[in-house]
């Protein structure tokens, strides 16, 4: 996954949560400001506040997919402690230790990248492998 993620992002790019249902709707902006070897950098919000979004984060979500081929997230950010189970928020902040909650942009550079598309299970929306 790192690769294509490296491949397909660029400083100055600006992507979009992945919003609520399909077609998304409540779709919010954040830019893509760095891309570097071991992390990529983003701004988010009105005051474009910065996140670093390590390379072990998406390694995790590469590790389960790669252990489950058939298997999916759900994308869910929650602005909790304690992030949605078997979530890509869950998954990504376990393998840094993130305190905050960041699952919606990493779907959304994923889903950018060609890594995972974008499916709904019942009511709820959910990533897995194209």
């Amino acid at each position: 996954m790192w690769n294509s993620i490296m491949s397909h992002l660029k400083p100055g790019q600006r992507l979009l949560t992945p919003g609520r249902g399909i077609p998304a709707i409540r779709q919010k902006p954040f830019f893509v400001v760095a891309v570097a070897p071991t992390y990529i950098g983003i701004e988010i919000g009105d005051s474009r506040t910065f996140n670093r979004l390590p390379k072990e984060m998406f390694d995790a979500i590469d590790r389960l997919f790669r252990d489950n081929p058939l298997g999916y997230l759900r994308v869910a950010a929650e602005h909790a402690n304690v992030p949605t189970e078997k979530s890509v928020d869950e998954i990504a902040r376990s393998a840094v230790h993130f305190n905050r909650a960041i699952g919606n942009y990493v779907a959304a550079i994923l889903e950018e990248a060609g890594c995972v598309r974008y499916v709904m299970k019942g009511n709820r929306k959910c990533v897995e492998r194209p």
